[in-house]
């Protein structure tokens, strides 16, 4: 008969020499619950929720861990008080915001309490730089993007690229940046590129503008309304056909299932996908589905991670202290995680490599 392993072991948490933490220990999760990225909060809140439930009942540590979930409406203002009510309260750690903007606001406000941040979905340049207590477990747009470029370069051939930038969100922003380095190494510049700002009720006049480049490939940086951008662009002459690329925010199947027919084809790096073939990402994906009855996601994943690395650092920390909880985190590395041996580098920024899909009948593939 087959011995199953602890869930501690599939875990990958060895015992700890004491238990200098014990009692309850509440970490913060800050999502964007409502507003225009509320279709990425809920695979994140799942991830977290189910690591911190697989860690309690492994009982491996002296201590148990709670989640205060805080919405940040998306904005800016609504992670400043969701991050500023938790600090008050005296939460270990803080996960989120969902947002790269939301971050830029937020995070000083920890860095200042010098209480520790883990970011699960922020990709924009400059977080961790933000302080010392910022940590990022997400993969940033300029680690995800150059392969992603390579690959797509690779097998489609294309030659006139254009791309289409929401310039008001700073991973956005930062994501644009890494494709046209990315694009010029390769030989294939941008040949037309145009922004936006908030939401627009039609893209058709954008996408007009690009379309009369005649491209063939069609790059998206975008939130939640890519979905809207790559149906217009499939109505438009010059682009219902090109190849599609896009960054972060299409990593989330609620968006590509948004999108239905007209996302097939699209290529985008991402930090995770369900197929990796680990023990660590199957058990993973085997018990998420168990509990909530769909397939994660990398931002599931992320946050899954992010959980297991801050009960790691405190396993190992002398006290659930800010600046001891920072230093353990700081020196987290080779943790089995869905998303591979983690750890975090010099620059606090998260070490493991990422991969390349593409969507295909609504679902994501490996590429």
């Amino acid at each position: 008969m087959r011995r199953l392993l602890p869930l501690a072991v599939l875990l990958g948490l060895a015992a700890p020499s004491s238990a200098a933490v014990t009692g309850k220990v509440t970490l913060g999760l800050v999502t964007s619950q409502t507003g225009a990225a509320a279709t990425l909060s809920t695979t994140q809140r799942q991830g977290a929720q189910l690591a911190v439930d697989e860690l309690n009942a492994a009982h491996r540590h002296g201590f148990t861990l709670a989640l205060a979930e805080r919405d940040d409406a998306s904005t800016p203002d609504g992670a400043k008080a969701a991050f500023s009510e938790l600090i008050s309260s005296g939460v270990a750690a803080i996960l989120g915001p969902t947002l790269s903007a939301s971050a830029f606001a937020a995070d000083p406000l920890a860095q200042a309490a010098s209480v520790p941040v883990v970011a699960i979905s922020n990709t924009a340049d400059g977080i961790t730089e933000q302080g010392n207590f910022v940590f990022r477990a997400s993969l940033a747009e300029r680690r995800q993007i150059p392969a992603a470029v390579r690959v797509a370069h690779h097998r489609l051939k294309f030659k006139r690229p254009v791309m289409i930038v929401r310039s008001d969100q700073p991973f956005a922003v930062s994501g644009a940046k890494a494709f046209r380095a990315a694009l010029r190494k390769a030989g294939v510049p941008i040949v037309k590129e145009t922004d936006y700002t908030g939401e627009p009720e039609d893209f058709s006049p954008i996408l007009r503008l690009l379309a009369a480049a005649q491209p063939d490939v069609l790059i998206i940086e975008s939130l939640t309304e890519g979905p809207q951008v790559m149906k217009t662009a499939r109505k438009t002459p010059g682009l219902k056909k090109v190849a599609l690329m896009g960054g972060n925010a299409f990593n989330s199947l609620a968006v590509i299932k948004a999108a239905g027919s007209a996302a097939n084809g699209l290529i985008v790096g991402a930090a995770w996908h369900p197929a990796k073939p680990t023990s660590a990402s199957r058990g993973f994906v085997s018990r998420f589905r168990a509990k909530y009855s769909a397939t994660p996601d990398q931002f599931a994943a992320q946050a899954y991670t992010a959980v297991l690395a801050v009960a790691d650092a405190l396993g190992r920390a002398p006290s659930a202290d800010g600046a001891a909880l920072r230093n353990a985190l700081a020196a987290t590395h080779g943790l089995t995680s869905p998303l591979g041996s983690f750890g975090f580098g010099p620059s606090r920024n998260v070490t493991t490599p990422g991969i390349v899909q593409i969507v295909r009948n609504g679902a994501f593939k490996l590429l």
